[in-house]
């Protein structure tokens, strides 16, 4: 179990990019009608009357609402649900600094990554990856022709970025169909915190409501989900007072949680979200066991 803590994202981080943006920039001199979706100040907002001109989203709350960030910080956002939205390939350049994680989160029809870490702006390549995303199951003719290459990898965690790179430049290429979508970007320095046991418990916690109307039929309302996971860490003596020392610094905040980084276990065991609950358990005089308790965000 380890843990990444996010480098705090902001505007002058992101240097080039090839996103394009769902909605116009609002205009002070446009009038706009009711429904109208406009970006302002990297969010996206709903106007919520006609004959809407020269009323500034972020101050004028009887004309304006925000609905969410603009498609191009969607991916910026704290939020795996929103996601940024381009066709077949979405491309990158962020100033990252000293980090030794990069993560994607939330990959919707991904097919190939590459990610190239520089020294600098234009410097030296220290770092470069790059791969297929296709991890369906196929493993014989049958499955071959019947099964079908139905299933993506939707996370991606690199844990070996030289982290020795002040000026460190991150450029990730991100293939995919028409439907490609990213939920998060993710990138910081790991902390270790122990040795995950079997027996974790991995599910997901569903905001999606089934209610039963008059004639006893089911209406099925569709939400977003949060991911969750219980897990028991290993912990040498030595480190007890770090580890505690370090979740008690990050209650109610928002980390990166790898119980493996086997990618067999990607799905259930990579959760970006906070601890609910930690306990230690001084089991033996050189070992000790902390439970954890983990919940995503949405």
């Amino acid at each position: 179990m380890k843990l990444t803590v996010p480098t705090t994202f902001t505007s002058d981080r992101l240097i080039s990019e090839n996103v394009t943006e769902i909605y116009s920039d609002w205009n002070s001199g446009t009038t706009y009608a009711a429904d109208a979706y406009v970006v302002y100040n990297n969010s996206t907002y709903i106007s919520l009357a006609g004959s809407n001109t020269n009323h500034q989203p972020d101050t004028s709350i009887t004309w304006w609402v925000r609905v969410g960030p603009s498609n191009l910080y969607a991916m910026f956002d704290n939020e795996i649900n929103t996601t940024t939205k381009n066709p077949n390939n979405i491309t990158v350049t962020l100033k990252t600094g000293f980090i030794d994680t990069f993560a994607l989160l939330n990959i919707v029809k991904g097919t190939y990554l590459k990610v190239t870490v520089r020294d600098d702006l234009g410097g030296n390549i220290v770092y470069e990856k790059e791969f297929g995303l296709d991890s369906s199951n196929i493993i014989d003719w049958f499955s071959y022709f019947f099964t079908g290459f139905d299933y993506t990898r939707t996370t991606v965690i690199l844990t070996d970025i030289p982290p020795l790179y002040g000026n460190a430049h991150v450029t990730f290429e991100l293939d995919g169909d028409a439907s490609l979508e990213l939920g998060q970007i993710v990138f910081g320095q790991t902390k270790p915190i122990g040795t995950t046991q079997y027996g974790a418990s991995a599910g997901i916690t569903d905001y999606s409501r089934v209610d039963v109307d008059e004639f006893g039929q089911r209406v099925f309302v569709k939400r977003n989900f949060a991911k969750k996971l219980s897990s028991r860490v290993f912990i040498h003596n030595s480190e007890l007072n770090r580890v505690h020392r370090t979740l008690s610094g990050l209650r109610a905040t928002p980390v990166l949680w790898i119980a493996t980084d086997d990618i067999l276990y990607e799905e259930a065991a990579v959760i970006y979200g906070f601890y609910k609950d930690f306990s230690v358990e001084i089991s033996y005089p050189d070992t000790s066991y902390c439970s954890l308790e983990i919940e995503g965000l949405i």
